[in-house]
């Protein structure tokens, strides 16, 4: 008599695990462990780890003395040399002692970095490559001026600077990456 085939051949017994899979496994198992008997064993005080003991470490602010080998502490600042090393420091601020740095207007708009710290410039290649176009992102306050500025730094003819209206994204015809990321960069963005 013939043995009849299984009825689910699917469910047969898998083999050993994988042995790159098998060390996540143990590393995670391991952690966890160490993570649950330290806080299992309250008798065993960790020190943390920004605490030295070592008496090696402790500096002195003046050197010591031949005659005497503890460490010495400079006296407290009296309140009379608080306020005269204050009123230095206001004097050494005052407008009299430091130039002015130039006055100049506050700009309407402001263009945010992006999470990499990068300008938001990015040239675009459209139309099967034909079409070339730089777009400025990520731009707060008047877009206006931001458009008008770009327009007078570039040279370009009004219809070449296009603000879109849905986006707030201002697009030039042409590739100005470099132009543009020094022109934001002077202005301190």
């Amino acid at each position: 008599m013939a043995l009849a085939p299984p009825l689910l051949p699917f469910l047969r017994p898998l083999g050993p695990p994988r042995t790159s899979a098998l060390r996540h496994v143990l590393r995670f198992s391991h952690c966890a462990r160490s993570r649950n008997e330290a806080s299992h064993h309250p008798t065993a005080p960790v020190p943390p780890p920004s605490v030295t003991t070592s008496p090696t470490l402790i500096q002195t602010s003046s050197p010591p003395t031949p005659s005497s080998h503890a460490p010495s502490t400079p006296p407290p600042p009296s309140p009379s040399t608080s306020r005269s090393s204050r009123s230095s420091r206001n004097s050494s601020s005052s407008p009299s002692a430091a130039p002015r740095p130039p006055t100049t207007t506050p700009l309407k708009y402001h263009v945010s970095r992006t999470p990499s710290s990068q300008l938001p410039v990015y040239k675009l290649a459209k139309s099967g490559g034909n079409l070339h176009q730089t777009r400025v992102k990520k731009i707060a306050g008047d877009v206006q001026a931001l458009r008008q500025d770009m327009q007078k730094l570039l040279g370009l003819p009004e219809k070449d600077v296009m603000i879109n209206t849905v986006t707030q994204h201002v697009i030039i015809k042409g590739w100005y990456k470099d132009e543009i990321v020094k022109f934001l960069e002077s202005k301190s963005f």
